[in-house]
């Protein structure tokens, strides 16, 4: 008798299968199953078995290694490598002009104020070092304000705001906060720095996209990093720059139909960096036109520009609702602590739920909002106009001054003085240092103002500042350099004396003041 064909086999093997199986308990259910969802399906039948026999193979394949160079040490060996390793150091050591600006930083002995006294040293200095624009730091009505209120309120809340740490003096200051810039409502956080830090990625996430002015500060670079967002950066106050930047995103839109994410335009309103302004009607009318929204961070031009210090929008006249979200600080011109978000209510509520800093900080003092308070009541009364008066007076005379001073020495460029911003920021010229310096091998000076200028460079231009510096103090003007984390800025600028006009200086106070940087310059730069 012949062998039957291969179906009939294969038909016969797979039939013993079948009875093997159907022994076991519930292995009729199985076959069923198989048998349904298998049938007139081949492709998906190999498709299985080929992954059943690639697990089985996988499982007995002998394990490997990657590190098949390994090199075997025995235990003496181990512990030589062990003594003779040197971990790396926390911070680098400190270079001997750090160690110097360290040693020679001034000391008040006096609180903080227009004009403080330094340790050591019986009389007072004109203060053009701090951001005390409008003379409220050390105002006497409302120190003895804040002894009261620490009376009643004691020192600190010792809890967030929505742990037990919401005073009836917080809501007071939000409700005059959103009044006094003219927006729905506002939010406080505790420290000034964190209020930028948690704003900006309460509303930008990854995927989304952040449009910056390249001149903004450390906070808002800070804040712009936590989003994780995609990033592009515009020249500073360029608004030809930001719409060129503007019209290929839109252009890419079209090319890639990718999808619409959230877009943000970031600037500040007072550059502290620059002293520079920024051209708010520009940039109200760019995010309308491509359809962005608008971060403005006014932590330096809030209490500073406006007709009563609202801020850049009542400094050209806009309404405050083309502002989407409006950051300010209370730790400069109202002398307290501690920064807001204002803008409409949908955007104030999302934060007490999502604003980080708000969330898992402790609320603001109730003593520092009571002196934040103080200083909006200032500003709201028959106080404030003389106050503003007085603040636009002294800058347009160190604006004035000052720019007469590079006239006359070239040796000096000035960026900031428009007789509008209170922050000056005088630099060494590029060129006048190129020639009179005595610059080391490894240090040059690149042309143009865009790059950078190397490590050793900026300590030279440096040390010539902190001479003019030191040079005014002994002049009763108190001055310093702008400060920068050099390796963790985004575009650090050159290194500068940052002058800030202070409404608590009389005009004769002013004017002294821009003849000692005068004499203090000459006299330095003549030296070289």
């Amino acid at each position: 008798m012949s062998n039957p064909p291969a179906p009939s086999t294969l038909a016969w093997a797979w039939a013993q299968i079948i009875d093997t199986a159907s022994l076991l308990p519930g292995s009729k259910i199985v076959i069923r199953y198989i048998k349904n969802s298998y049938q007139n399906d081949p492709f998906r039948i190999a498709l299985e078995v080929f992954l059943l026999l690639f697990v089985v193979w996988y499982l007995l394949e002998k394990r490997y290694r990657i590190d098949h160079h390994e090199i075997p040490l025995n235990k003496q060996e181990v512990d030589e490598l062990i003594d003779d390793w040197v971990p790396e150091t926390l911070v680098p050591e400190l270079t001997a002009w750090e160690q110097e600006e360290l040693a020679r930083a001034p000391v008040l002995s006096s609180g903080q104020s227009s004009k403080p006294v330094l340790a050591g040293s019986q009389s007072p200095v004109l203060n053009l070092a701090s951001y005390n624009f409008l003379g409220l730091v050390g105002n006497e009505d409302l120190k003895e304000r804040a002894v009261h209120t620490l009376r009643k309120y004691g020192v600190g809340s010792c809890g967030p705001p929505g742990f037990y740490g919401t005073l009836d003096v917080h809501m007071d200051l939000e409700r005059k906060l959103a009044d006094f810039v003219g927006a729905d409502e506002a939010i406080i956080y505790s420290q000034g720095l964190t209020t930028t830090l948690s704003v900006i990625p309460c509303f930008s996430k990854r995927g989304d996209l952040l449009i910056c002015d390249e001149g903004i500060s450390f906070a808002v670079q800070k804040g712009i990093q936590i989003t994780r967002s995609q990033v592009r950066y515009f020249k500073h106050n360029d608004m030809e720059d930001l719409e060129r930047i503007l019209r290929e995103i839109r252009q890419e839109d079209q090319e890639t139909k990718r999808t619409i994410t959230r877009r943000f335009i970031v600037t500040e309103g007072l550059y502290i960096n620059s002293g520079d302004v920024a051209p708010l009607p520009d940039l109200v009318r760019l995010k309308e036109q491509y359809k962005y929204r608008l971060i403005l961070d006014e932590s330096y031009s809030f209490g500073v520009l406006g007709p009563r210090g609202q801020g850049l929008a009542a400094h050209y006249g806009i309404s405050t609702d083309k502002i989407d979200i409006l950051i300010g600080s209370m730790c400069n011109a109202l002398g307290s602590s501690g920064g807001f978000c204002a803008g409409r209510s949908e955007l104030i509520e999302h934060q007490r739920l999502s604003g980080s800093g708000y969330v898992f900080s402790a609320s603001l003092p109730a003593i520092l909002a009571v002196y934040a308070l103080d200083g909006l009541e200032i500003l709201n009364d028959s106080r404030g106009g003389p106050i503003m008066s007085s603040l636009r007076a002294n800058s347009e005379v160190m604006a004035k001054g000052l720019r007469a001073l590079t006239r006359s020495q070239p040796a000096v460029t000035l960026q900031g003085a428009n007789g509008t911003s209170p922050i000056i920021h005088l630099r060494l010229d590029r060129n006048w240092a190129r020639t009179h310096l005595p610059l080391s091998d490894d240090a040059e000076v690149p042309q143009g103002t865009r790059t950078p200028l190397p490590i050793a460079t900026r300590v030279e231009f440096e040390k010539v500042l902190q001479q003019v510096v030191d040079e005014a103090l002994s002049k009763g003007i108190l001055l310093t350099r702008a400060k920068y984390i050099l390796d963790q800025e985004r575009s650090v600028p050159d290194p500068s004396i940052r002058v800030c006009v202070s409404a608590a200086h009389s005009k004769k106070e002013t004017e002294a003041a821009v003849q000692g940087i005068r004499n203090a310059v000459t006299k330095v730069i003549g030296s070289f």
